[in-house]
């Protein structure tokens, strides 16, 4: 936290370390563990600073599935944190060279623009990023529960009538993360613009009761929300499973 100092330092008075953010990037909770301070007036921090902001979403429970009043069942979840936007083409590509793998197929419209969000990526692949970035896909839980924006049985993340000034669908590409108004949790293309993997393998619904659930052990296919650029509207509802 910017402006927090460290008080009785054996080599002399208190040393304040100064945090300056990074746009779009947010360091990982309680990770900085190695702090030198030198002499004189240089203070120099060592910290892992993490690709995406975060926005922490309150635990609470709810009606997972519920569909216009219909069904859904009982999850709990605790407190997480989710990306604000989606990842950009340019974030995956740091993960790319960093770790040396290759980019994916690039879409119809390439890789020129590298504020759009990182499409023709595998689950693997996905999971693989998430590890990289020090953080973790979300639950097919937590991701309706976030998409959801503490609206508790809407059709789509902001209500339940949709047009184009709400999202991106049945268009030409995707666009950028800022372009539509953010949900009640500050999250930005929860609907619509590309799908988005979970963590889970695609199951039946959950039980009712069911706390901080994350699937079944094995399956064979993972689940993805949230529909797309290139899908209708009702793809976009938050209940939906892919």
């Amino acid at each position: 936290v910017s402006g927090f100092v460290v008080t009785n330092v054996p080599c002399g008075p208190a040393y304040t370390v100064t945090l300056t953010a990074v746009a779009d990037w947010i360091t990982a909770p309680s990770t900085i563990t190695n702090i030198t301070v030198s002499t004189g007036l240089v203070t120099t921090v060592n910290a892992r600073y993490l690709p995406g902001a975060m926005v922490l979403i309150p635990g609470g429970t709810y009606q997972m599935g519920i569909y216009g009043g219909v069904g859904g069942h009982s999850v709990a979840l605790s407190s997480f944190y989710i990306d604000t936007k989606e990842v950009t083409v340019a974030q995956y590509a740091l993960f790319c060279s960093d770790t040396s793998q290759p980019m994916p197929p690039a879409p119809a419209w390439g890789w020129g623009n590298s504020n759009l969000p990182i499409v023709n990526v595998t689950w693997q692949e996905a999971q693989a990023y998430a590890t990289w970035a020090g953080k973790r896909l979300p639950t097919e839980a937590e991701w309706e529960y976030a998409a959801r924006g503490g609206l508790a049985d809407n059709l789509y993340p902001w209500g339940n009538t949709i047009t184009t000034n709400n999202a991106r669908y049945v268009s030409s590409t995707p666009v950028v993360g800022s372009s539509y108004p953010a949900n009640g949790y500050g999250v930005r293309d929860v609907a619509g613009n590309v799908y988005e993997w979970c963590f889970d393998w695609y199951d039946g619904p959950l039980a009712d009761g069911t706390v901080n659930p994350s699937g079944p052990p094995t399956g064979m296919y993972h689940v993805f929300r949230g529909g797309s650029w290139a899908t209708t509207a009702i793809k976009l509802r938050c209940a939906l499973r892919f």
